[in-house]
């Protein structure tokens, strides 16, 4: 019996060995390009919701049995962030959460944004005003999550 030649065996070999190599590359580029393409779209979500907390201040609200906690946002990004804000207030020295709830706010590129809650959702005091604030619980830390993830948060004494 004849074989196949020496010669035409090699060629058929290094036919094999570039087909593998191109079918490897193409699938190695192919998914390069959708890692990367995810990785960008990813990366404007970041840098486009970039939220900071300017300030939590007590704020005495006339005619209400109820004052409000106030809470000044900043948008640092390049877009609008609008929509349901997650607002959560925990006692700094406890670590216990005394408010958590979802709030609309608008937040305009570049500029700020406010909210408010009531003191009596923050500490059931009942007609909490802004002198009757629990001294033991007057320094919170407040967290503000925007609806696109970016989160913000300070620790500050509420008065």
């Amino acid at each position: 019996m004849k074989g196949v030649s020496p010669v035409v065996a090699t060629v058929l070999m290094v036919a094999v060995a570039i087909a593998a190599a191109v079918v490897a590359y193409s699938w190695f580029m192919s998914m390069q390009a959708s890692v990367q393409a995810e990785a960008s779209r990813g990366a404007g979500t970041v840098g486009k919701e970039r939220i900071r907390i300017d300030s939590v201040y007590c704020v005495t609200v006339s005619g209400t049995d109820n004052d409000e906690l106030k809470i000044v946002l900043r948008n640092m990004g390049d877009e609008d962030v609008n929509g349901q804000y997650t607002i959560t207030i925990k006692d700094a020295a406890t670590g216990v959460v005394l408010y958590s709830g979802a709030k609309d706010v608008n937040v305009p590129a570049g500029s700020v944004g406010s909210t408010t809650v009531e003191l009596n959702s923050i500490w059931e005091t009942g007609n909490a005003d802004c002198n009757t604030i629990p001294s033991d619980q007057s320094v919170v830390v407040v967290e503000v999550m925007a609806p696109g993830g970016a989160v913000a948060s300070i620790q500050q004494r509420v008065r």
